[in-house]
């Protein structure tokens, strides 16, 4: 879990920086192609309940900036979530637990405002 954390720490200071520099676009947008492409986006989800509260935080925090990242005008991680849906009912169930309710809300207010899951 100490490598983990230290991970999911790192994962987030590539993605907003740190006190010494600002992300990177082009790290970013790779970062985001492989979290994707690897299913990573839908481990860290169904993981965050395994994790300590600050790891959930940043383990939030990278769930949440991953939705917004773009490559070539479009987001991905809309068109992972359609493939995807399944990920909308643990975002959902995760109010049932009050412990879980902050970050897994956070997640779906991203999911929203991007508007990436489509109800058919």
């Amino acid at each position: 879990m100490k490598d983990l954390n230290k991970v999911i720490g790192e994962l987030k200071n590539i993605l907003y920086g740190d006190s010494d520099s600002k992300p990177a676009v082009e790290t970013c947008a790779q970062l985001a192609i492989e979290f994707f492409r690897e299913d990573n986006f839908h481990l860290l989800i169904t993981c965050l309940p395994k994790l300590n509260f600050e790891t959930r935080k940043q383990a939030t925090q990278i769930v949440t900036n991953l939705q917004g990242q773009k490559l070539q005008s479009r987001l991905i991680a809309c068109e992972y979530m359609e493939r995807n849906l399944a990920l909308m009912d643990i975002l959902i169930a995760g109010y049932e637990n009050n412990d879980l309710a902050l970050h897994y809300g956070a997640m779906l207010r991203e999911c929203i405002r991007h508007q990436c899951c489509k109800v058919s």
